[in-house]
């Protein structure tokens, strides 16, 4: 096991600072989800929409940008334990890949357009919901994916 290996207090606290950073961004990819799918299933008109979709740009899903902020710093005081071309940190890192071209590319623009249709026609709102809550679960998969396999990684 690597762990015994490397043995650091840094490493320890950039390690569960990860987790948390990693957690946090699925927690906010849960509720970013919730409220697009109860604008795609006709809920336009609740305090959950008007709140949900103001229509300023999303901060909160941009957590999933710390999680390979994080990673790269558990590499960099590792001891050489884990590196860029350890095979779970490539896979991590493309992973975040597709979870942060799917949020940015679509969700985050989809997410701006419900809140510009909130506010003119529904219908138009529950299609780009619709396609930002498929952007925000490929995110999702993307990140569970990279944890399990990085939990299988360095528990062998």
């Amino acid at each position: 096991m690597t762990y015994a290996v490397v043995n650091t207090k840094a490493l320890d606290v950039l390690v569960v600072v990860h987790a948390i950073s990693a957690i946090a961004a699925f927690a906010v990819l849960v509720a970013l989800r919730a409220a697009a799918i109860g604008v795609a299933r006709s809920d336009t008109s609740s305090e959950l929409a008007a709140r949900s979709f103001t229509g300023r740009p999303e901060v909160a899903g941009r957590i999933v940008h710390l999680v390979p902020l994080t990673g790269l710093a558990v590499t960099s005081v590792s001891l050489g334990a884990y590196s860029l071309t350890t095979g779970f940190v490539d896979v991590g890192l493309a992973l975040w890949l597709v979870a942060a071209v799917s949020l940015e590319l679509v969700a985050f623009p989809a997410q701006r357009e419900v809140a510009a249709a909130l506010a003119s026609t529904p219908k138009g709102a529950q299609l780009a919901a619709r396609r930002m809550a498929r952007a925000v679960e490929l995110a999702g998969l993307a990140l569970v994916v990279a944890a399990i396999v990085m939990i299988a990684a360095t528990s062998q």
